[in-house]
């Protein structure tokens, strides 16, 4: 049986609605909404850690030092008791043949010799100096201990002397009992000793005033 044609309308109106898929299927999609831009004061994921300024990471300062000088330490005397630091005076001078007492002990010079002194060890030099034997008496009522005694010469201009640590120097070493006495012999290089005065300068233990002597060597 021959298959009859559709009338014209029902063919025009299937052309159309094809027309009209075929466009929809082809045109654009709907445009998406655009993402919001990114803030300037977010940190980036990959930014490094701010590194600690040389500010922060400085030690904090240390106080500033004392201007005071510390005290002495006290001195110990020979049988172990301490004797506290005390300012030392000096005594008038004494001609070179007097003798002077002080609170502990009397002292005295033997001899004075203005003489060439001869090198005996290796840090010791030769020359002019004088040559002097001293003398003390423990007065003190006790033991002394004489490891503290210092005996210095200057000249007339004040320049002092050089101690031989060599022979002929023999100085006092140990202690004296209660009414002892005990020599000793130091030498000294010292320019004009024998034209003009010296003076001699003994210090025999702590609290006690450095005594001299002055006079011109023999």
């Amino acid at each position: 049986m021959p298959r009859t044609r559709p009338p014209v309308p029902l063919r025009l109106a299937g052309l159309v609605a094809g027309s009209a898929v075929l466009l929809v299927g082809c045109s654009d999609p709907a445009p998406r909404p655009a993402l919001p831009a990114p803030s300037a004061s977010a940190p980036s994921a990959s930014a490094p850690a701010a590194t600690p300024t040389a500010a922060s990471s400085s030690a904090a300062p240390t106080s500033a030092p004392s201007s005071a000088t510390p005290a002495p330490a006290p001195t110990a005397t020979g049988d172990g008791t301490v004797e506290p630091n005390r300012p030392v005076e000096t005594a008038p001078p004494k001609r070179l043949d007097e003798s002077t007492k002080t609170a502990g002990a009397e002292v005295s010079l033997v001899s004075v010799r203005s003489t060439d002194i001869k090198a005996s060890g290796p840090s010791d030099s030769s020359g002019p100096g004088v040559l002097l034997r001293l003398e003390v008496v423990n007065t003190t009522g006790k033991r002394l201990d004489t490891s503290f005694v210092q005996v210095n010469v200057t000249n007339d201009a004040g320049d002092p002397g050089t101690l031989v640590s060599g022979s002929p120097t023999d100085p006092l070493t140990g202690s004296l009992k209660a009414g002892a006495k005990a020599q000793a012999t130091y030498a000294f290089l010292l320019g004009d000793a024998g034209s003009a005065p010296v003076t001699v300068s003994v210090y025999v233990t702590s609290g006690q005033p450095v005594v001299t002597f002055r006079g011109r060597a023999s």
